[in-house]
């Protein structure tokens, strides 16, 4: 058996515990400065007899399982022993084999540095540098550049990826004496007699660039394929994979992170959702998105694993959408709309750049979900991973049970609290008249109907025709009109307490009905054109957009507060 030593479970300095599976890609998220960085090299520190220090730790403790006896140790260290060299240095002292495979089964940490690879920022430039050729009659490859100039076939698993990054060739110089230059460009075309090992052709190579002369994002690509391809160590920790690399390398190494790495465990912090979205498309079925919290000096982690996500993932909508950048911010907020989404953007933005509390809410990602019927699924997203969310949505949110039970409890709201108040507005403007009655109805299709000269109803007809039924509804009218239009007594004073409820969970009705019914004097077709001429007025101006504006106070006090 193949030693190896997986970590089973880590420790946030809250006493907070997270299980982590045998094959598990774990990918630290998170807010800036929220211990990301901190909390891969706690874990290196945690396996490793030596590891980098931290002023604080967001990690205090991780649980490691060994795997295999203590003759399949010194077997594993025979085979990587180079030349006449017997010893190794285990638990701080330099060891024979037979002395240091005792050890194995004791403490985790003395052999960390044979089975778990940590690569940080300075590491993955470097890693990837030229390499000295060894004696291979005496000395076993431990570096997988090693791996490539012994093996041809890796060399070209390595460049199939490479190219893929960079439509440009990866290709060992082999014949460069003491030193393996790795060469970067387009492969020169073998002639008639030749092979790769022919002088000629790798006369040819070696007029290629040096991949050490290459940018940071290219080298630091290199460095993690190296590792990936070479399963040169079991479990592998790596911090912001994606740094120095553009969007469409970052989603593929992401892609290939997800493929290699089905039976073998990797840690990874990221900034990026490019990367994530690459790890998901990979379709690996054991991903846990971890995101890390701090308050003060004291750390969470809330965990998201493969089927939290996979509900997210399935809808083609949201799969699409910025949901996944929201791991990254302070607080999300979801919307009905893109178009609802600009709007609060930048009357937030415009209200509060010069507050003292802007530097909480600055950190706000605003999440369209394409209608109500979404938003109940990022919510719960968002909030098992710990995102502080919160959802605006029209008034006729009220209109039907579901999705307004559904949002209510995905807020972790008490439904039960709601429901009999709800039911006496929601009643009450059901039995508001028709405010057009069958006839008329009749009256306004068949007219639109008689107008139209072809066999088939082009777009703007049936939208039309959807806008007589439309007015046929007292929802219509609440929709346009919000609270203002709940008959007063009883129901008006029910709709408000549920109001007030739902906003201190973080759910906020738009009290006018809808979004255009902010600025009614402005005639538009439709949203898009209202919000063309709504955004290019003052938002400087105290008296424009009052309502607006004492809405997304009400909101940015909630977020605060939280």
């Amino acid at each position: 058996m193949i030693p190896k030593l997986i970590i089973e479970n880590i420790e946030f300095n809250n006493g907070e515990k997270i299980s982590i599976k045998e094959n598990a890609i774990t990918i630290f998220v998170g807010a800036n400065n929220v211990g990301k960085t901190v909390a891969l090299k706690n874990i290196h520190m945690l396996s490793h007899m030596s590891g980098w220090g931290a002023n604080h730790d967001v990690i205090t403790n991780i649980s490691i399982r060994s795997v295999g006896s203590q003759n399949d140790i010194a077997t594993f260290l025979e085979s990587i022993r180079t030349g006449s060299n017997y010893k190794f240095n285990i638990a701080g002292n330099l060891r024979t084999i037979e002395e240091g495979s005792k050890l194995w089964g004791s403490d985790h940490r003395y052999f960390g540095q044979f089975f778990i690879k940590t690569m940080l920022a300075e590491q993955r430039i470097t890693h990837s540098n030229d390499r000295p050729c060894l004696d291979y009659y005496k000395e076993q490859p431990r570096h997988p550049i090693d791996f490539m100039y012994l093996d041809k076939s890796f060399e070209d698993k390595i460049n199939n990826y490479f190219r893929q990054a960079f439509n440009l060739d990866l290709i060992v110089d082999r014949f460069s004496g003491k030193t393996i230059y790795l060469k970067v460009g387009n492969r020169p075309e073998l002639l008639e007699s030749e092979d790769y090992l022919s002088k000629s052709y790798n006369d040819r190579v070696k007029e290629l660039s040096n991949l050490s002369d290459q940018g940071d994002g290219m080298r630091s690509f290199v460095s993690i394929l190296l590792e990936m391809i070479s399963s040169n160590k079991p479990s592998l920790i790596i911090d912001e994979p994606e740094a120095f690399l553009h969007p469409p390398q970052t989603r593929l190494l992401g892609k290939l992170i997800g493929k290699l790495f089905s039976e073998r465990q990797i840690f990874i912090s990221t900034h990026s959702s490019d990367l994530i979205k690459g790890i998901l498309e990979s379709k690996n079925q054991n991903i846990n998105i971890i995101r890390i919290s701090r308050n003060k000096e004291v750390n969470s982690g809330a965990l998201l694993n493969n089927n939290d996500i996979k509900s997210i993932w399935i809808d083609p909508i949201l799969k699409y959408s910025n949901i996944i950048d929201g791991l990254f911010h302070k607080s999300v907020i979801i919307c009905e709309s893109d178009g609802d989404c600009k709007f609060f953007s930048v009357l937030l933005d415009s209200e509060f750049e010069n507050d003292n509390r802007y530097h909480k809410i600055s950190d706000t990602l605003f999440v369209p979900a394409h209608g109500k019927a979404k938003i109940p699924t990022i919510v719960k997203a968002l909030k098992k991973i710990s995102v502080p969310t919160y959802s605006i949505c029209d008034f006729d949110i009220f209109n039907n049970q579901t999705p307004l039970k559904e949002l209510i409890e995905a807020h972790n709201g008490d439904w039960s609290i709601v429901e009999p108040k709800w039911k006496i507005f929601y009643t009450q403007i059901n039995q508001i008249k028709s405010q057009l009655d069958k006839e008329e109805a009749k009256k306004e299709i068949l007219e639109i109907l008689d107008s139209v000269k072809t066999t088939n109803l082009d777009r703007k007809q049936i939208n039309k025709i959807k806008d007589v039924l439309k007015v046929s509804t007292a929802w219509s009218f609440a929709k346009k009109q919000g609270l203002t239009f709940v008959p007063s007594g009883d129901a008006h004073h029910a709709c408000s307490e549920v109001i007030a409820y739902l906003n201190d969970i973080g759910i906020f009705p738009l009290p006018v009905g809808e979004l255009e019914s902010f600025d009614k004097s402005i005639g538009a077709s439709n949203k898009s054109k209202w919000l063309e001429k709504v955004l290019l007025q003052d938002f400087k101006n105290k008296n424009v957009l009052k309502e607006a504006k004492t809405f997304i106070n009400n909101l940015v006090e909630k977020i605060y507060k939280d």
